[in-house]
């Protein structure tokens, strides 16, 4: 095998994770979306500490490459360490800014005077209320993951160390205060420690200083789902928030002596020290103010609806056309109408669908209950291992199965995250299918923030092969040898999957080798399973020309001499999160285009049933790869990926194309 070149897993995330960023600091953006940039950086960092961080701590003790290994992580913690200071200057940046604009965002700075009856008396009158005060001494103290804490240390009259713990499930962590023709935002936790005096005695001098614990988010679902262990998910979620520590993160001017002390007596030798500034937890920048002066000044977005007929079923129009809903600059809406009717249509004997992650109070999974109330056969797959989403989705399964709902749990060992759908209709002798494809998750709430894709269709060809997929995971077991499932439309992983995307890189490798062109356009989350990728570097090598899209983790390193020459990768971060899993293959001008579910990743190709789809209407082909196209053109929210991680701008030859604005534009005057 050759000697190839791949970026590091970790430090690609990170790279992607600097570009959110970047994209906080860009005087271009209102104020309010680059402060929420700002929190989505934070949150991502939180993951990060909960998923990634145990498994280099892990691999660094266990490894018989430990040297490696550490060498991974301390390069891990300077590329974060960097990343902090940045954000720090992001902020001071973003304070400026919102002065100009007549609110005084107290980051770091003292109360004036006049705030000070507004300050004191929303700490006595609304938030005393659930402080509670834990002395260390004599008792263990649990400190939950992702909240802040005041450590007080009492230096007279009484040797004691105390916890406080900020009310952030019931107070909002901004207040805002208006004292005259100025506006002030604050955080609650400065309030708190103007008022610390109201707790501990006058005559006690105390030092105080914030602090959190991030914890490790691994949940364990490796036995058989069964009412017992459904029992149990609820407890497990709880452990998970005091799971294993994985970094105390601090503010700066502590002394190593009560640091230490506070670890020790918080069982937290193991997590990794971390010095931050004096605010934490900021993906709560995510709930700033929405205040009037900062909301006029977002970009309003367009969008447009599907043109439909209501007057008219909408199983009559997917009869004569496939629909193709591009989310979110159309609106959801045909999504949950094909549910909506579907749940009354009294054709309609069989439903089937696959969650991931649904909405909190979920139009589609209401529809299926009435369904079923209706006397139709619903049956609704479940994954229970939704990271993040567990809770959500056991309370939506003990509520459809009230409703008379089958709902089957995935293997504990086998995710499905594919996105799909299916309805049985009968009309006298007839039975027809008719189908639903995603390339995202069936949530309203998210398809209003994601760009992503929905194919509605009455395809026999699809549709078919889907009833195979339903009927397979039906059985709760990982493919084996002697599962005869035959798929020649949809590229389903576990069985046909890799070997189709392999199949089809290799087509355009032989249409060059025979003096003709090839290409491949690809658009997904994430790029990191090795043998996709060393077949992209094989087909470079041919000549053929590969532009890649890749939103995160991109182990890929392209423009390297006798490796991937004629490859180049952008990623994007705008108002909406690029979502969209799109491949499109040359194919000698006769265009291949598939979307779905599926990244190239170990986890989705070889530990996932992922559903990827083709594109077999001429015009929804052409439609995809033109939107494709004007992604690719965007010069002021892509950059290249290139050496060093670095996420430079894409060069501006043509003028300014920011392509969410184009492509919604293009939609709304080109309804299809």
């Amino acid at each position: 095998m050759k000697n190839y070149q791949y970026f590091d897993r970790d430090l690609s995330w990170l790279s992607f994770n600097e570009r959110v960023m970047k994209e906080a600091k860009s005087n271009k953006n209102p104020v309010i979306d680059s402060i929420k940039f700002l929190g989505i950086y934070s949150s991502n960092l939180d993951e990060f500490y909960r998923v990634r961080y145990p498994l280099l701590n892990a691999r660094e003790q266990l490894d018989m490459h430990q040297e490696e290994h550490k060498h991974r992580t301390d390069a891990v913690d300077r590329v974060i360490f960097n990343q902090l200071i940045e954000f720090g200057e992001t902020i001071r940046t973003l304070v400026d800014r919102l002065e100009k604009k007549g609110i005084t965002w107290l980051y770091g700075r003292p109360f004036p005077e006049e705030l000070y009856p507004k300050v004191d008396a929303f700490f006595l009158n609304e938030m005393l209320a659930y402080i509670q005060p834990v002395k260390l001494s004599g008792r263990d103290f649990f400190p939950e993951n992702n909240l802040i804490y005041f450590a007080i240390q009492v230096t007279s009259e009484s040797n004691e160390d105390f916890v406080l713990s900020l009310p952030l499930k019931m107070l909002e962590r901004f207040q805002v205060f208006k004292e005259g023709d100025k506006t002030y935002v604050v955080f609650i936790e400065d309030i708190l420690k103007r008022n610390l005096h109201w707790i501990f005695p006058l005559s006690w001098e105390i030092i105080a200083f914030t602090f959190k614990i991030t914890r490790d988010a691994s949940l364990n679902l490796n036995e058989e789902i069964n009412e017992e262990t459904l029992k149990e998910i609820p407890l497990l979620l709880q452990k998970r928030e005091l799971g294993f520590p994985t970094r105390f993160l601090h503010e700066p001017g502590v002394s190593a002596e009560f640091l230490n002390r506070i670890k020790s007596r918080l069982n937290l030798e193991s997590a990794s020290v971390v010095e931050g500034g004096r605010y934490h937890q900021l993906k709560e920048l995510l709930k700033f103010p929405n205040l009037t002066k900062l909301e006029i000044e977002r970009t309003s977005w367009q969008r447009s609806q599907y043109p439909l007929n209501l007057h008219e079923s909408i199983f009559s129009k997917i009869e004569r056309k496939d629909l193709l809903i591009n989310t979110p600059y159309q609106k959801f809406d045909p999504v949950l109408r094909f549910f909506n009717e579907g749940a009354i249509n009294p054709d309609v004997e069989e439903i089937y669908l696959t969650i991931y992650r649904v909405a909190n109070n979920s139009i589609i999974l209401n529809a299926l209950t009435s369904a079923a109330k209706n006397g139709k056969k619903v049956t609704v797959f479940v994954e229970l291992k939704a990271r993040f989403d567990e809770g959500n989705n056991l309370a939506w399964s003990k509520r459809m199965e009230m409703a008379g709902i089958r709902v089957i749990f995935s293997n504990p060992r086998l995710k499905v995250h594919a996105k799909v759908a299916l309805l049985k209709v009968r009309k006298g002798k007839n039975e027809s299918l008719y189908g639903l494809y995603g390339t995202g998750n069936l949530n309203e709430g998210t398809a209003g923030i994601y760009t992503d894709h929905f194919l509605l269709t009455a395809n026999p060809l699809l549709n078919n092969e889907l009833l195979k997929v339903f009927t397979f995971l039906t059985r709760r077991k990982k493919p084996g040898k002697s599962d005869d499932e035959k798929f020649n439309v949809l590229l389903v992983s576990q069985f046909n999957l890799r070997e189709n995307f392999l199949f089809l890189i290799q087509r355009e490798i032989k249409n060059v080798a025979s003096g003709g062109n090839g290409s491949i356009f690809i658009k997904m989350n994430n790029l990191e399973e090795q043998s996709m990728i060393d077949a992209l570097y094989q087909a470079s090598q041919s000549g053929v020309r590969i532009r890649l899209l890749i939103r995160g983790i991109c182990r890929l390193v392209p423009g390297v001499k006798g490796q991937s020459e004629t490859i180049r990768v952008r990623r994007i971060v705008d108002n909406y999160l690029e979502h969209g899993r799109v491949f499109i293959f040359e194919n000698q001008g006769k265009h291949a285009v598939f979307m779905g579910s599926s990244d190239w990743m170990n986890r989705n190709i070889f530990h996932r049933i992922e559903v990827c789809f083709p594109i077999l209407n001429g015009d929804q082909s052409n439609l995809i790869q033109k939107l494709m196209e004007f992604q690719w053109q965007d010069n002021e929210k892509a950059t290249e990926l290139g050496e060093g991680y670095k996420n430079p701008p894409v060069e501006n030859k043509t003028g300014t194309i920011r392509s969410q604005e184009t492509i919604g534009s293009f939609l709304a005057k080109n309804p299809h």
